[in-house]
């Protein structure tokens, strides 16, 4: 063999080599990008099973946040009508034992004066006389200094 022949072989050998080290790389490069594919195929999926279970503990987070919130806001409620009750109480237990009046009394006394201003009325509109008469038979009054109300004791 000739070194022509030998150095085209050589030229050759290098050449497929080359070609060969070239398919394999590509091919390298192929697998990376198929598996790169695959994996962002899996892990969209992977994804999309994880926020559909995340979606039903969220609801089932909320349901549970909703119900705890009513029922402290029923407890809430509840205290807030009890401390206004026994407010109440000891304040109208208080008052009556200072001796003052309960909004209660104040009530039942407006609603006694509301009966006897009826009454009086009534009493007046049976005892009125005619304006006419009135006028007549009442002589002209002197001036007379308004009369003094009694003193107040203090208690």
């Amino acid at each position: 063999m000739s070194e022509a022949q030998t150095s085209e072989r050589f030229d050759k050998a290098v050449r497929e080599l080359r070609d060969t080290g070239r398919a394999l790389w590509l091919a390298g490069l192929g697998a990376v990008a198929e598996v790169e594919e695959e994996s962002r195929v899996v892990l969209d999926q992977w994804i999309d099973r994880m926020a559909e279970k995340g979606r039903s503990v969220d609801e089932r987070q909320r349901k549970a946040l909703h119900e705890i919130g009513e029922r402290t806001g029923t407890t809430v409620r509840e205290m807030k009508k009890l401390l206004d009750d026994t407010v109440q109480y000891e304040a109208k237990t208080l008052l009556k034992r200072l001796g003052l009046m309960t909004r209660e009394d104040v009530a039942v006394l407006a609603a006694r004066i509301d009966t006897l201003a009826v009454k009086v009325d009534e009493l007046v509109a049976c005892y009125e006389l005619p304006a006419a008469e009135v006028f007549e038979a009442a002589p002209p009054a002197a001036p007379q200094a308004p009369a003094r109300r009694p003193r107040q004791r203090k208690s």
